[in-house]
């Protein structure tokens, strides 16, 4: 996609409230959506760059309660980027997540915090994880 474009659609998608954005791309961003439970049936899409996130981030349980249209769970780490930095760590709730998204079809999450999936976890939508 050109570069040009790109920016002109995060301009738009930033111009809108967080809560009826429908693609979230922004760290900043992400991290209050995930650690306060503040996402909505609007949004669509998560696309996380792992090396943005400056601290440890604690998830919440219910994180993706709320994101039942969720789409597209993004959640990369760049090739450069070593966890030995600090930054960049995502930390699940003891008891793990309760809320999976049941319509999301593509998954991918460099170093997922946990051994398996939640046990409620849907595969039946996912079209590539």
């Amino acid at each position: 996609m050109h570069s040009l474009l790109q920016k002109l659609g995060k301009e738009i998608n930033r111009a809108d409230p967080i809560n009826n954005r429908r693609f979230l791309t922004e760290a900043e961003d992400i991290c209050d959506v995930l650690t306060d439970n503040t996402g909505t049936k609007n949004t669509l899409a998560m696309y996380l760059n792992m090396s943005e996130i400056n601290e440890p981030l604690s998830m919440d349980e219910n994180s993706f309660q709320r994101m039942r249209n969720l789409k597209l769970l993004h959640f990369y780490k760049p090739w450069w980027w070593s966890r030995e930095t600090g930054k960049g760590r995502l930390t699940l709730p003891d008891r793990g997540l309760h809320h999976f998204p049941r319509k999301l079809r593509l998954l991918r999450w460099d170093e997922y915090p946990s051994k398996c999936m939640p046990f409620n976890f849907r595969a039946e939508s996912l079209v590539e994880i």
